[in-house]
């Protein structure tokens, strides 16, 4: 449900997919407000450190520092959306990663981050070191573990991968599909998981506890 607000822009009253977040905090960040700047930072920066130390990058806490030097700029023209606004922010952080690897001049060394593997729908829930998930997906091919750490890292749908990765929905679950595939082959070839611990279905697959 819409509701309107001073500046004549509606605010969507329902509650917010995103934990710390909501719409109304987004429209008073857009009209200057620090402090509500600063509420964002705070629900989602620990989400984008992680994804940026998911595809490598060395230096993620200075990289996420430029990201929000971005989004700042930015936000005049936000629209008082949560999910919107997150999709920005991971699509300027995914810009920037790019670039970072770019400069870099040999591959990057994966560094050991926070990484809570809580998605529930496949092998990597079985590896309780977390060094061992990132070193996982060190393997995959780098468009494919954008979209791993996007869905199960940050917590994205499939369409809100799609708008940061500029792929359509249909093609995200596909890579998706195929990603944890060849996750969980990695990892039963590695010995951090076992047949048992897996479903058939790499699309569906479930871990036991």
């Amino acid at each position: 449900m819409k509701a309107r607000t001073g500046r004549s822009r509606e605010v969507d009253s329902d509650p917010s997919p995103i934990p710390g977040l909501d719409a109304e905090t987004v429209l008073r960040a857009t009209a200057g407000d620090r402090g509500a700047l600063g509420d964002i930072y705070r629900a989602l920066n620990p989400a984008l450190v992680r994804f940026l130390g998911s595809l490598g990058v060395r230096d993620a806490e200075d990289v996420a520092g430029d990201v929000w030097a971005d989004l700042a700029r930015r936000m005049p023209r936000v629209e008082p959306d949560p999910v919107e606004l997150r999709t920005l922010l991971f699509t300027i952080g995914r810009r920037r990663a790019i670039d970072a690897r770019r400069r870099s001049e040999r591959r990057p060394e994966w560094p050991v981050a926070e990484l809570p593997v809580e998605a529930g729908r496949d092998a990597l829930e079985a590896v309780d070191d977390r060094l061992a998930v990132l070193a996982l997906l060190a393997q995959l091919p780098r468009a494919q573990a954008e979209v791993v750490a996007l869905r199960f890292i940050v917590g994205m749908t499939p369409a809100e991968v799609g708008a940061v990765t500029g792929k359509r929905e249909g093609a995200i679950r596909v890579m998706t599909m195929r990603a944890l595939r060849r996750l969980r082959v990695l990892a039963e070839a590695e010995g951090l998981v076992s047949p048992d611990d897996v479903t058939d279905d790499p699309g569906e697959t479930m871990v036991q506890p």
